[in-house]
């Protein structure tokens, strides 16, 4: 499912990045494939996500291209 679809408080794994020209971008954010995260907060404009600790905000449109699974 797209990470904009998890929800709050809900731990998931980073299954494929479906977007390739900021891959690299979010690979040095800490989002990569296999990678657990937190899901912190949703709006309208997009999704607060936790990763090792730290918050990330993801635009809805980044957060459709990232699918994810329940752990």
């Amino acid at each position: 499912m797209p990470l904009s679809f998890a929800r709050i408080n809900e731990m998931v794994m980073i299954q494929k990045i479906m977007t390739s020209n900021v891959r690299q971008h979010l690979a040095d954010l800490g989002l990569i494939e296999g990678e657990s995260i937190a899901v912190i907060q949703k709006g309208h404009a997009g999704v607060i996500v936790s990763v090792k600790g730290v918050r990330l905000a993801l635009s809805k449109e980044l957060a459709d291209h990232i699918y994810v699974r329940e752990e």
